[in-house]
């Protein structure tokens, strides 16, 4: 009895944790609400300088995750580039000031927050960029979004890290042997490499050739743009690639770096020339843009795919977690933006290096029907569209790529671990029964058999041949045209362009556009993008949270009751900082181990 009752003492010490821990949570999220600072906050600056940190991930679509967590860090790509086309004809918006040093965005996201700030710049504004250093840790994206600015200031103390672009592959066949694990897989066709580091001790012909011809399109680019930035040749950018890291002083010769300066001396001087010393940052210029899904105006749906393929539905968390693009949540998600009757055109957005062969065709499927009943459907690739991702994306009418986009990788892998060796080491004994057919086919304690051996290369075969052929049907081209480009090749955007595989290169700009055209509505003429599934705003994840969670009885009542109140709170404050605003201005496709299109590898 007493054990009993230590137990139930623990437990009720457990929930009352639990209690107080949720309803610490939710007074934070009612303070953060403010309502007293939103109304005072309208008051903004007549003249300021929008302030943009770029040293962080740039997720795509909306935030996951409740109150921020799982969230990313920060504004999605989506948001930072709105931001900043709408200060770009903001009156109260002098100038832009960011800064940049370990930037998580990946080479294509990195294109489209430079054309950003090329609008910015077109608007007659100046656009400068801080950093204490750049390319600290090889990350020459750092150069890269710095050259898309008037000036390039860094701190005198830091320099150019390494200048280019390198993949290391680590290969694990012997330490797998070692074990006793035998990896045994196949892929159509060479190309297709994701498994390459547990099957050989080396990189692979095919391997070699894909990566270097990968990298050499990403130099290719970087090199070129940040010539045209700097007034450069590419040639210099090559010398200077070759010389780097650069010392402080050897950066500013190179013509990479335009003056050295610490942050403080940065902000005084474009203080000095804008004649204001107000900033804003971009995440609070943010919050008082108009809404992009409000206002009578023509409707064009926007869906993200981000992450693995994967079947089944996604998993509901106001914590958020693993980014991923499920089946059945994804194919709802289509289906509910075709029914609404306000829909005039769909976008999809891409970032995915592949996944579950059946998972990508499920959502394929259902991107046609939308396509067969008259909606059109624009694809936009962002960092990587590859095999999966590429599987999704060629269902629609028109694909848009950024010149970096790694996309293609038309090809299937798939296969098994076998631990037999494994468990001899250990001196442990498997045994078996089944029924009915080759139950074990794909069981890790057990080789395949020859005559399973074929089944399985019958399976790839088919898979492969169902993938080439849909590239075919969807890109007009000959099952011939495809296989050349196929294998599990993957291509930079520009090199997929060429290929056939990609229609249009741009962000999601240039996506929007083409969904404005084939939904015959006025270049000019604004829209409300609405993004499909609707996000739940915190409050309402909250008020899921406690009513089907944990708690128990009256307390989860109680909360659920306080969640409303504040869910009713919330559009006032919504309102009050719109008002605000107006006042102020390969993975890979897989079967068993599942069979996979690819990992974009």
């Amino acid at each position: 009895m007493r054990a009993l009752g230590r137990f139930l003492l623990g437990l009720l010490a457990v929930v009352g944790l639990l209690t107080i821990g949720i309803v610490g949570l939710l007074w934070w999220g009612v303070a953060s609400l403010d309502l007293p600072r939103t109304m005072t906050d309208a008051k903004r600056p007549d003249s300021f300088v929008l302030t943009v940190d770029l040293r962080r991930p740039f997720p795509e679509g909306e935030a996951a995750g409740f109150g921020g967590f799982g969230g990313g860090g920060g504004a999605t790509l989506a948001a930072t580039v709105r931001a900043i086309d709408h200060a770009a004809g903001d009156p109260a918006v002098t100038a832009l000031l960011a800064e940049v040093g370990g930037t998580g965005a990946g080479l294509a996201q990195a294109q489209e927050l430079r054309a950003a700030v090329a609008r910015f710049r077109a608007a007659g504004k100046p656009a400068w960029v801080f950093g204490e250093t750049l390319n600290e840790g090889g990350d020459v994206l750092d150069t890269y979004l710095a050259a898309a600015f008037d000036q390039v200031i860094m701190q005198p103390s830091g320099g150019v890290g390494p200048l280019g672009f390198a993949s290391e592959v680590p290969f694990l066949r012997g330490l797998l042997e070692n074990i006793g694990v035998q990896p045994q897989v196949d892929a159509r066709e060479d190309h297709k490499n994701a498994f390459d580091s547990v099957t050989r001790r080396s990189m692979s012909d095919a391997q070699r050739e894909s990566l270097t011809a990968l990298l050499g399109g990403f130099w290719d680019q970087v090199r070129g743009d940040i010539a045209t930035d700097r007034g450069l040749t590419p040639d210099a950018v090559e010398k200077a690639a070759v010389a780097s890291p650069l010392l402080p002083g050897e950066a500013v010769e190179a013509g990479l770096v335009d003056r050295l300066a610490y942050r403080d001396e940065t902000e005084n001087a474009l203080f000095a020339d804008r004649g204001t010393r107000e900033t804003v940052s971009l995440e609070d210029y943010s919050r008082g843009l108009p809404d992009p899904t409000a206002g009578n105006r023509p409707q064009v749906a926007l869906i993200h795919a981000t992450g693995q393929v994967l079947r089944g539905e996604a998993e509901d968390s106001v914590f958020g977690g693993e980014t991923a693009i499920h089946s059945d949540t994804m194919a709802r998600a289509i289906r509910d933006a075709a029914d609404d009757t306000a829909t005039r055109a769909l976008i999809i957005r891409i970032d995915s290096p592949g996944g579950s062969y059946v998972a990508s065709d499920t959502i394929w499927r259902e991107i046609r029907r939308v396509r067969e009943n008259g909606l059109p459907v624009i694809v936009s690739m962002g960092n990587v569209a590859a095999s999966g991702g590429y599987f999704i994306a060629m269902a629609g009418d028109h694909i848009v790529a950024e010149r970096g986009t790694v996309t293609g990788s038309i090809g299937v892998i798939s296969g098994k671990f076998v631990l037999q060796d494994m468990w001899q080491k250990l001196d442990v004994q498997w045994d078996a029964v089944s029924a009915g057919g080759p139950a074990t086919m794909f069981s890790p304690h057990q080789s395949f058999t020859w005559e399973e051996w074929q089944k399985f290369q019958r399976h790839l075969d088919w898979i492969y041949d169902d993938f080439v052929t849909k590239v075919a049907d969807s890109r007009g081209m000959t099952k011939e045209q495809v296989l050349k480009v196929a294998g599990g090749r993957i291509w930079t955007g520009v090199a997929a362009a060429e290929a056939g595989l990609v229609d249009e290169l741009g962000g999601l700009d240039a996506a929007l556009a083409e969904a404005k055209r084939r939904a015959n509505i006025a270049t000019d003429q604004p829209v409300s993008l609405v993004p499909f599934p609707r996000p739940r705003s915190t409050l309402e994840q909250l008020m899921a949270l406690f009513e089907s969670g944990p708690l128990i009885g009256s307390d989860a009542r109680a909360l659920a009751q306080l969640a409303r109140i504040v869910g009713v709170l919330e559009p006032v404050a919504a309102r009050l900082q719109a008002a605000e605003g107006a006042a102020g201005h390969g993975g890979s496709l897989s079967t068993p181990l599942p069979a996979y299109t690819g990992d974009g590898r």
